[in-house]
């Protein structure tokens, strides 16, 4: 709120300087009796619009009705967050036989596409939204999660919303807790604070800056997309819909990267103008990102197939990849007696799902000081290192 008071000040202040000069300009028009140029600056005085107070806009809400969403996405044109400590009851929402288009208001809130949206029920009032952007931010319980992604992988639910959720989703390891008691730097979290006001700033829905990458960025994002889009024609059809997106979720990734970075080097007391040419130093990060966000979704795919996904066959071998060199086979796989991982229809299974999603690459290999090669395995370099 803060933040969105300081943009609307700034706005304001704008505005008040610009209506000024409007003003004095209308007066000296009068003062020469001249009427072409007085209509001119009064078409320019009724054209300029004050900004809207920032107490009127709505940035997040936590639970509400589609319809109330809907009147609150009215009020904030540039887009609203639903935000869920736990998912689960957002989604059960959407299995309830009167509730399922709730869903697809959602789907089409996440798209953003610059186009109207108009909903009608009888009883009440049309809502005509110039545009709805809708995002979700929440956790939720891999088991709860189970259902959705078996229904999408068969069919049932297949309309892309796992494939969004997927985008930004990560699936933590389990791991031994420690207590730990830190104090929030205040350095850090003043900064924090002063780019998210310094963003407020571009709060712009229908005249929105148009970015794109330098020169250098622009080849690198061609390479990159080119490989991508390799990638998703090779891609597994569980993982098809997935992979589609990757190209422009990276460049929106390069972009937030790119405006964080520019917030940080402006003033909070002047107007935002970022850098409209994303540098390649935001696309790197992106592209960073996107391969750690990628091991996420693959994991959470896996993680539908098996009652207990963290004991696994394949769960178990991806955790092992860093131990194995860079290549291994089969036979050499059978020799590790990890639980879970000791009879060759477990190792099979393994290998087989991390051909599938890339995570391993048949080859011909040679073994030890052997000048036979063997038919055997390459890991993906993301995953040699542990």
């Amino acid at each position: 709120m803060a933040a969105l008071e300081k943009s609307y000040q700034l706005k304001m202040k704008q505005f008040v300087k610009i209506k000024a000069r409007l003003d004095k300009q209308y007066e000296a028009a009068f003062e020469e009796d001249n009427d072409d140029l007085m209509s001119e600056i009064e078409a320019k005085i009724i054209a300029l619009k004050e900004p809207e107070s920032f107490d009127k806009k709505e940035i997040y809400v936590n639970d509400s009705t589609i319809e109330a969403l809907t009147l609150c996405a009215e009020s904030s044109p540039s887009g609203l967050a639903v935000v869920r400590d736990e998912a689960s009851g957002l989604l059960a929402i959407f299995e309830q036989a009167a509730r399922t288009h709730e869903r697809s208001i959602y789907l089409e809130g996440y798209n953003a596409k610059r186009t109207s949206y108009t909903i009608r029920r009888i009883g009440r009032d049309d809502v005509v939204l110039p545009q709805l952007f809708i995002n979700m931010l929440g956790g939720i319980q891999p088991d709860m999660l189970r259902g959705m992604i078996q229904s999408a992988l068969c069919g049932k639910m297949n309309d892309g919303f796992l494939e969004r959720v997927l985008q930004m989703s990560v699936y933590p390891e389990s791991k031994k807790r420690t207590l730990t008691d830190f104090k929030v730097s205040p350095e850090a979290e003043q900064s924090i604070i002063r780019v998210y006001s310094v963003l407020a700033q571009l709060d712009t829905p229908h005249d929105p800056f148009a970015f794109k990458f330098d020169h250098v960025a622009q080849a690198k994002w061609t390479k990159w997309s080119e490989e991508a889009l390799r990638d998703e024609q090779n891609s597994s059809k569980e993982l098809l819909s997935y992979h589609a997106k990757r190209t422009e979720h990276c460049a929106k990734l390069a972009l937030i990267f790119h405006l964080i970075d520019e917030a940080s080097k402006s003033s909070i007391n002047s107007v935002f103008n970022p850098n409209l040419k994303i540098s390649v130093e935001s696309l790197n990060r992106a592209m960073i990102w996107m391969r750690y966000l990628r091991s996420h979704a693959y994991r959470i795919i896996e993680s539908a197939k098996c009652a207990n996904t963290e004991q696994s066959p394949a769960s178990i071998l991806l955790r092992h990849l860093p131990d194995l060199d860079g290549q291994f086979t089969k036979s050499q796989l059978s020799t590790k007696g990890w639980k879970n991982f000791k009879t060759s229809e477990q190792r099979n299974e393994a290998v087989e799902v991390l051909l599938r999603h890339g995570y391993i690459k048949e080859a011909r290999i040679f073994v030890d000081s052997s000048t036979k090669d063997v038919k055997g395995y390459i890991i993906h370099p993301d995953f040699i290192q542990k």
